[in-house]
């Protein structure tokens, strides 16, 4: 071998996946995360629970039939392919629920106010765009001193194992409340996956044990946002690849990422772990995920891609 190759230059962590059988509130209730990984479980649509050794935290969760019964007989019934994989009721130790924008699948009553109301102590917070708080407090049930208010490019530290930052999202356009907050956000979550390291401020390099994850909330491409996440190097992509088009715009339903765009976005920021999701609920509105699973093998290469699926197990750890 020559001297002067180089062996590759390995990403710092690594996605894996394992299906498990019955139900996702026995998983959850039978399994402890082990104390150098985070898992994460898809909800459907943009939704997940997010699982360390220390904390859980939900993202955008959709678990009722709150559309269907708004959209009823209307010429886009949102009626559910999938049910719903765990009920409200089994969710009784999540930390903190993180919503990214005010649309019913990313911030539902019919989830949250039972879920704050009845199952969760009041310990539990809420994160929510400071542009939305009219529709974050009628939608929670919460007072607003429960709530976490965000706009994008402010970070705030949420726990000991949570920091977040939020990124501006484009859902086919930027909107801005009159005092410049944008109604669409992503969020960078950097997680502590070491019970005795706390997430420090970004403006700090420390990033000793710790994960990033980026749930870019409903968004399309649009200038800036390489630079922005080039800067936070995150270490797996929660990226919503139901794309877009005139026949879905014509009727309000903005669209969102195209696969090809997700996957070029990663390239070129140079994050190596993507989960693609937010389809299979609406038949208006989804993908084929056998299109997922052929663009993973094709790019096999350079990024581990999956689509987000049910009785599934996301396993994101830092390389020893």
């Amino acid at each position: 071998m020559n001297s002067s190759s180089k062996s590759p230059i390995l990403p710092s962590s690594c996605l894996t996946r394992a299906e498990f059988e019955g139900q996702l509130a026995q998983r959850i209730s039978s399994l402890s995360p082990p104390s150098d990984e985070v898992l994460l479980y898809w909800l459907g649509q943009a939704g997940f629970l997010i699982r360390t050794k220390q904390a859980s935290w939900l993202i955008d969760p959709y678990l009722s039939d709150s559309l269907a019964e708004k959209y009823k007989g209307k010429h886009y019934p949102h009626i559910r392919m999938m049910p719903a994989p765990i009920r409200v009721q089994d969710l009784t130790n999540v930390d903190g629920v993180l919503c990214t924008h005010k649309h019913t699948d990313h911030m539902d009553a019919g989830t949250l106010i039972p879920l704050f109301q009845r199952y969760l102590g009041k310990r539990a917070f809420m994160l929510a765009p400071r542009a939305e708080k009219k529709e974050a407090l009628t939608r929670s049930g919460l007072p607003s001193d429960r709530i976490h208010w965000i706009s994008d490019g402010e970070e705030l530290v949420l726990s000991g194992s949570l920091s977040v930052h939020s990124t501006l999202a484009a859902h086919e356009s930027i909107e801005r409340d009159n005092q410049g907050n944008s109604r669409f956000l992503g969020y960078i979550l950097k997680i502590s996956v070491n019970e005795n390291t706390q997430v420090k401020h970004e403006n700090t390099d420390e990033k000793k044990d710790t994960l990033t994850i980026w749930h870019s909330g409903d968004c399309v491409p649009f200038e800036g946002l390489i630079d922005t996440l080039k800067r936070h190097q995150p270490d797996l992509a929660l990226l919503p690849v139901n794309g877009r088009d005139e026949r879905r715009s014509s009727q309000g339903i903005p669209g969102n990422f195209h696969l090809e765009e997700a996957l070029s976005l990663c390239k070129q920021v140079g994050i190596k772990n993507l989960i693609a999701h937010h389809f299979d609920l609406f038949e208006f509105n989804t993908i084929d995920p056998q299109k997922i699973l052929l663009a993973a093998l094709q790019n096999a290469d350079s990024i581990s891609l999956f689509p987000a699926q049910l009785n599934v197990e996301y396993r994101l750890r830092l390389r020893s």
